[in-house]
């Protein structure tokens, strides 16, 4: 009888075992699966920071540039009174000139190189979103 016993120890042990090894690779999977889910949420989080920091600058250069344009004219309007478009020739001049003629001029505004076009009302865009078909 001590021989039987001895047998179903030794077998309830090794049973024993085997399910502390499969509990410990199963919580171990789980800590993976944790591990792996917060690092990509972390890098998701960096990616949306970085996406929205940039639109944040890309914002406040278009409207830094917008801003100097409007005082360009003005500059423009001041040093010219007697402007007409269609009749500047840009090459014979010293300084650049700022009119609503649809010419692109470029310059640097929060060290990002921006382009604008000064068009007027006259110009031919139809922002009222009308469309003829």
């Amino acid at each position: 009888m001590k021989k039987n016993f001895d047998t179903l120890v030794c077998l309830k042990k090794n049973q024993d075992a085997g399910f502390a090894l499969v509990s410990t690779l199963l919580i171990l999977a789980l800590l993976g699966t944790l591990t792996m889910s917060a690092v990509t949420l972390i890098r998701y989080s960096n990616a949306q920071i970085s996406v929205s920091s940039e639109l944040s600058r890309s914002h406040y250069a278009a409207e830094g540039a917008v801003n100097r344009a409007i005082m360009a004219l003005y500059r423009d309007i001041r040093l010219y009174p007697d402007r007409k478009l269609g009749q500047t020739d840009y090459f014979m001049m010293d300084s650049e000139r700022y009119l609503a003629d649809a010419v692109i001029h470029s310059f640097d505004v929060n060290d990002r190189r921006v382009r604008i076009r000064i068009t007027d009302a006259n110009s031919g865009i139809d922002v009222s979103s009308y469309s003829p078909e």
